[in-house]
């Protein structure tokens, strides 16, 4: 013991206790280096190493070579040490009787929502991070009259529920308050059988990424949903391609105009060697890989008919601009529409940050079989202020690609 609150256990590198496969490593130190903060240093070992990273409240510090965990693990320390109440100092003894019970907290994490359970939670600090001012909302009657606060909240206090892009940021708040987090859900499970039943025959892309791009696919594939970031030319539908092709699940590409939709499946057919699925411009032709208007979706979604002109050609929101060719969904080919896009285990929205929000996010929360989801955008804001509904239906931003880097590339 070299103090009152450090603890020293030397001994073999690998002492096998007879009741357990846990095994106690030489030169293991807890240390107390505040009212609820323990330092664990430890020779490497891959499993210790996974042990404590599963901790709800750790952080590695890297100068001084240790974790650091909050106090309410010092019982889930000592069992993964193989250590016993004997075995501590005084200080850390006392600490063990007087440490509360740790604070633990159960999440149900489905593919478009999540929920909590637990006891304790900081629901206040968690709504505040997953609401937003609505623009506008100085303006409203109902916030004059102190009825609303002008806020749009996504995580509902009274079911403790939210949408399930936003489970990261809800994540990291009940860690820092020191919460043991249990995680269960559907979400994998969604993504497995979404991946068994893929039906899309894709050749690997005809173009190779660059380095830039490369990196941004392995980022995406390991995060599964989130928002990537990359340049306008930077080649975000090439990505998207080798995104589709890697992933093989069936999938719905949505756009906001009809230039889009007609470049995208021609790059789409280019690189998969495939025919690509086309919804909007007047056509309604569904295939493995399908590309969509975000307009033509929201009335497949809603059953409202395209809007006419005074000569009486329909047309599409103002972001599409007239479509001539447009033609009325048939109920039947309306819930042929709908199911495709239920049933799509693989989502993209391109230039997402420039889709009306309410759209984006009325479309996307229909996705419920897309385990995988992303959006691409060249631009990592909205003007509407809005940006936290693109991240409950889809994700975080999970790769960021700027000017510079292209620039130094």
């Amino acid at each position: 013991t070299t103090g009152p609150d450090t603890l020293w256990v030397s001994g073999p590198s690998h002492v096998r206790p007879p009741s357990t496969t846990a095994f106690i490593m030489a030169n293991i130190r807890l240390e107390l280096l505040n009212k609820d903060t323990l330092a664990l240093s430890f020779p490497y070992d891959r499993s210790h190493v996974a042990a404590v990273k599963r901790l709800a409240s750790r952080r590695w510090n890297p100068r001084h070579s240790r974790w650091e965990v909050h106090l309410t693990h010092l019982a889930e320390v000592m069992r993964l040490f193989n250590l016993s109440a004997s075995d501590l100092p005084d200080g850390l003894q006392s600490c063990l009787e007087a440490c509360p019970a740790p604070r633990t907290a159960q999440v149900e994490l489905g593919v478009l929502r999540g929920r909590l359970t637990g006891s304790d939670l900081p629901v206040a600090e968690i709504d505040e991070a997953t609401s937003y001012f609505v623009p506008g909302y100085r303006y409203s009657q109902r916030h004059r009259s102190g009825q609303w606060d002008g806020r749009k909240h996504l995580f509902s206090r009274r079911t403790l529920t939210f949408p399930a892009g936003l489970w990261p940021r809800i994540e990291k708040i009940l860690k820092n308050s020191g919460i043991m987090v249990t995680v269960a859900g559907t979400d994998r499970a969604v993504r497995r059988r979404s991946a068994a039943a893929a039906t899309a025959t894709t050749q690997a892309s005809a173009t190779s990424l660059r380095d830039y791009q490369r990196k941004a696919l392995m980022q995406a594939m390991h995060a599964r949903r989130g928002v990537i970031q990359i340049p306008t030319g930077g080649g975000k539908t090439l990505l998207a391609a080798h995104l589709i092709h890697a992933i093989g699940a069936e999938c719905f590409f949505f756009v906001h105009t009809r230039d889009l939709l007609h470049q995208t499946v021609a790059v789409f057919e280019r690189e998969l060697g495939t025919e690509i699925g086309v919804v909007g411009d007047g056509r309604a032709q569904l295939r493995p890989v399908t590309v969509a208007t975000i307009q033509t979706a929201v009335r497949a979604i809603e059953g409202t008919p395209a809007r006419r002109t005074t000569r009486g050609r329909s047309a599409a929101d103002d972001d599409e601009g007239p479509d001539e060719a447009a033609v009325e969904l048939d109920e039947a080919t309306r819930l042929e529409i709908v199911e495709a896009i239920q049933r799509a285990g693989l989502v993209i929205f391109d230039e997402c940050h420039h889709v009306p929000a309410d759209s984006f996010y009325q479309v996307a929360m229909k996705t419920r079989s897309a385990g995988w989801r992303f959006g691409l955008s060249a631009t990592p804001w909205r003007d509407d202020e809005q940006d936290l509904l693109l991240e409950a239906a889809i994700g975080p931003a999970v790769s960021r690609t700027n000017f510079s880097d292209l620039i130094e590339a």
